[in-house]
């Protein structure tokens, strides 16, 4: 699969996600067959400022290929940052015109954007005029259902912006993450867009995204929630979409990459993030391991730094 001058060996994607989608998550989602990573979503200002920690150091080699995400709320903005993203070595700029949490829409960015699909594409266009690596762009279909479904137009707008591709969240941003993605909106959406189209929204497992290949005829699909504490889950969409069988990971291989990832994030991460990207994902490593459900019940009385990387160490996770 080509975006622009970029090629991807597969369908599967790993989806930015906030406090997640950090160095530790990224390598492993490449490693098990995730043929995209992507950043967290970056602000502008941050960017702008200084305050990003992302941004002030270039990819590792096992990240590649990667994508940064940004969110901004003007054109000169998101064209700056793109600038200095790609050249840290970003093989790929995506903006965030989803993004509907009120902090965020408030100042102008992600879903804000909906609203005015003309300077979304403006903000498109100054980015793909800023760089030489490909841009896409995140969408949702509309800010609401009283404003109506802005997808179609917005793709016809992105593709004369000069974007490579976008991803479509089929709700409406006022839904947040409740309710379900509407697959048939997704479909619709495919089949008239201008542009390749990345699914996204309630992939939860592999079967589910191989799923929306199918039905929904996108190009490829972004795994979020399904794949936070399961790098496994790109392996298995691979084999499923290419017809092979998958091999469930046994418990030392679960312990052997939970290891891994407190390894990586120990390395690279500030402690506090470090110590929540360990969390969020031992929630989800824990149900392939035998007393999964008694260790993360002992886990929640667990307070501190300190309390916390003793109790993995006791477990031989550390």
């Amino acid at each position: 699969m080509r975006v622009g001058a970029l090629e991807l060996d597969g369908p599967f994607l790993q989806a930015p996600m906030a406090r997640y989608t950090s160095r530790p998550a990224r390598i492993l989602a490449r490693r098990f067959g995730a043929s995209l990573a992507f950043t967290e979503m970056l602000a502008a200002p941050a960017i702008l400022e200084g305050k990003d920690r992302e941004t002030g150091r270039p990819p590792l080699p096992e990240e590649h290929p990667i994508a940064a995400q940004i969110a901004a709320a003007n054109a000169a903005a998101a064209a700056e940052c793109a600038r200095r993203l790609a050249a840290l070595g970003f093989d790929l700029v995506e903006i965030n015109l989803a993004c509907p949490a009120p902090k965020i829409v408030r100042r102008g960015m992600g879903a804000a954007l909906l609203r005015d699909p003309s300077a979304a594409a403006r903000v498109v266009e100054a980015v793909a005029r800023a760089v030489t690596v490909p841009v896409t762009a995140k969408i949702r279909r509309g800010f609401s259902p009283e404003s109506g479904d802005a997808s179609r137009e917005l793709l016809r707008l992105l593709a004369e912006a000069g974007a490579a591709a976008a991803t479509l969240h089929p709700r409406w941003a006022v839904q947040q993450f409740r309710g379900r993605a509407d697959r048939a909106c997704l479909a619709e959406a495919a089949c008239a867009s201008p542009l390749p189209l990345w699914g996204s929204g309630d992939l939860r497992t592999a079967a589910d995204g191989v799923a929306a290949l199918a039905e929904c005829d996108v190009a490829a699909v972004t795994f979020a929630r399904g794949a936070v504490g399961n790098p496994w889950i790109y392996a298995e969409a691979n084999a499923l979409f290419e017809g092979r069988i998958f091999d469930p990971p046994a418990p030392d291989e679960v312990r052997k990459i939970v290891r891994e990832h407190v390894c990586l994030a120990q390395a690279h991460l500030r402690e506090g993030a470090a110590r929540e990207s360990t969390r969020r994902a031992l929630a989800r490593y824990a149900r392939r391991l035998p007393g999964g459900k008694r260790m993360l019940r002992a886990l929640s009385g667990v307070r501190g730094g300190e309390a916390f990387w003793r109790f993995l160490a006791e477990r031989g996770l550390v």
